[in-house]
């Protein structure tokens, strides 16, 4: 996990994202991101199923242009 985050940040922006995590805020963030990420994989598993048909038609409209017995 440590080189993951090395990856991405610097040591100045780790050493923040710390001092960050230590305030009240960050404190609420940990304890809501769960939640917050499971709304907002439900949100684009909705937004998903509902372009869904709409994606399906254009492939196989597509598809038909270029020949394909569907």
């Amino acid at each position: 996990m440590a080189s993951m985050y090395a990856q991405n940040f610097t040591a100045d922006e780790l050493r923040d994202l710390t001092i960050f995590f230590r305030t009240p805020t960050g404190e609420k963030y940990v304890q809501k991101a769960p939640a917050i990420l499971q709304q907002s994989m439900a949100i684009g598993q909705r937004f998903g199923q509902s372009i869904a048909p709409e994606m399906q038609n254009r492939i196989v409209e597509e598809l038909r242009k270029r020949g394909h017995k569907i």
